[in-house]
């Protein structure tokens, strides 16, 4: 099965997340798109954080009325840091007969170079990258120079253009803190469980800018 991976915080899922994942699964002919909450994110290591259970239950609302998309929730079960290459590695473990294609945002593409083992990342999976006409992505062989490919190792990336949307969660979480509506930008079932739950009317201090890699 061709599988997009499409990994993130989800602290809330957005309908910006769900039409990228649309748009991948329907541009790159992917089978299926399964989403994958970040248990303990490095990148967001002093920032208060959503609970895993909580981010997995907005997730599976958000997605349960599309056949297509799946929640892979594989990092409960998994110690340390969040990583990508630490997490693409167990499920070619779990699911060895997918072909993997992990989705990032063309701004993740750019910094590829500095995230944990990127070289073990590429040499894994189909970079299928969501481009941006305000993000400049630089050319695939200067990227593949600095992970430290080898001449003859190939980088297998798919741009993949995304319509403009201009949502994020971190947001979205500061709108509900100041009791503004989130109508039109969760799926209407997540914006009925934050209400019910009470989530993100705690203190402002949750709402710090998020470090890069924030959806």
């Amino acid at each position: 099965m061709k599988i997009g991976l499409f990994g993130g915080t989800f602290d809330p899922i957005h309908l910006g997340h769900l039409i990228l994942a649309e748009q991948m699964r329907e541009q790159a002919k992917l089978e299926q798109i399964w989403f994958i909450p970040s248990a303990r994110p490095p990148h967001k290591s002093a920032t208060i954080i959503t609970s895993f259970e909580l981010r997995c239950e907005m997730l599976r609302l958000g997605i349960e009325d599309n056949p297509f998309f799946q929640l892979l929730p594989i990092e409960a079960s998994r110690p340390g840091w969040s990583y990508t290459a630490d997490l693409l590695c167990q499920i070619g473990m779990d699911f060895p007969n997918i072909e993997k294609n992990l989705i990032l945002g063309a701004d993740s593409f750019v910094d590829l170079p500095n995230w944990y083992q990127p070289k073990q990342i590429v040499q894994q999976a189909k970079l299928l990258i969501a481009y941006r006409p305000h993000v400049v992505c630089p050319d695939p062989e200067k990227v593949a120079g600095k992970i430290g490919l080898l001449a003859g190792e190939s980088l297998s990336v798919q741009f993949v253009p995304i319509p403009q949307m201009d949502i994020a969660s971190r947001q979205i979480r500061q709108l509900v803190h100041e009791g503004k509506s989130i109508r039109y930008l969760v799926p209407a079932k997540v914006e009925q469980f934050i209400h019910q739950t009470g989530l993100y009317r705690t203190e402002p201090s949750q709402f710090a800018p998020a470090s890069k890699g924030d959806l």
